[in-house]
């Protein structure tokens, strides 16, 4: 299964749209968090983690939002898991 999150709900509607066309409704799971607070329940749970420009935009934010996010992708990817 794949989950995609982004920081914008009015995102997530609109890939909610693009995905149903192409993807059982199960095969897919999106959410709309904030990248620097991920899910607790989600500690250990991702093999991988693809991110497509996320970091570039969080890093131009500033104020520690980076770490913040290294952080929390750390803690989700499983051990050796792979960003």
């Amino acid at each position: 299964a794949l989950t995609a999150t982004d920081y914008s709900e009015h995102a997530i509607e609109r890939q909610v749209d693009l995905v149903s066309y192409q993807y059982p409704e199960d095969a897919v799971e999106l959410r709309c968090m904030d990248a620097r607070e991920m899910d607790e329940s989600w500690t250990d749970r991702f093999d991988v983690i693809l991110e497509k420009g996320a970091l570039d935009a969080i890093y131009l934010s500033g104020d520690g939002n980076l770490e913040l996010t290294a952080k929390e992708f750390e803690r989700i990817l499983k051990p050796g898991g792979i960003l």
